[in-house]
């Protein structure tokens, strides 16, 4: 798996997720959400592996853009 991007990612389930997903796969981790400084501050931490992009998942466009590379999507 390549890419797997995790909606809303800096929250208390997304952390969760984030951090099993870096210690059970290879894949590259999206963290993903409204906020892209609390987004980035979580991506910092597991260095290449882990990317911050601001994504609304209620607007059509930043979800597309977001998802479009992904192949899997957690929310």
């Amino acid at each position: 798996m390549r890419e797997i991007v995790v909606l809303g990612g800096y929250g208390h389930l997304g952390r969760l997720c984030i951090r099993e997903l870096a210690q059970g796969t290879s894949a590259r981790l999206v963290v993903a959400g409204r906020s892209v400084q609390r987004a980035e501050a979580l991506a910092l931490g597991f260095g290449d592996r882990a990317r911050a992009v601001y994504c609304d998942a209620s607007d059509p466009r930043t979800l597309r853009r977001t998802l479009e590379k992904a192949d899997a999507v957690i929310a």
